[in-house]
């Protein structure tokens, strides 16, 4: 699979994790839409993967850099709600983290991590070594 094809991967992942059960409080589940943070996540991961296709599609290595920013801010927004779970719902501070929070967090952060393989790494075929002539 492609890196690009991983990165699809894990958008889908974010997108999944937003949509689903970020918290638990007093018996009650909240989606990560139901906060401006899995909305901005989501967006965040959608607009990265958006970039980073238009750097498979024309080769440029700049729109993959540029791709790193929206996700980096989807892995941050993700990761800071998951470690700062407890304050999710608002008014209440015993909220615990669950699946979804968890699923998107590691998916922003490993489509960060996609983006930038995407940018930096070699592509195509390695060219093979000229041989010595014989002497």
């Amino acid at each position: 699979m492609t890196v690009f094809g991983l990165a699809l991967v894990a958008t889908v992942l974010v997108v999944i994790g937003c949509v689903s059960t970020w918290a638990r409080e007093g018996g009650q589940s909240y989606a990560g839409t139901a906060a401006n943070a899995g909305k901005s996540t989501l967006i965040a991961a959608i607009v990265a993967l958006a970039l980073l296709l238009l750097a498979t599609w024309r080769a440029w290595r700049w729109a993959a850099i540029v791709a790193a920013i929206p996700a980096a801010i989807a892995a941050a927004i993700a990761s800071y709600r998951l470690a700062d779970v407890a304050n999710f719902v608002e008014g209440h501070s015993d909220a615990t983290a669950a699946w979804g929070i968890w699923v998107a967090t590691i998916a922003a952060i490993a489509l960060f991590v996609l983006c930038l393989m995407h940018a930096l790494l070699p592509r195509g075929p390695a060219a093979a070594p000229v041989p010595a002539p014989p002497p």
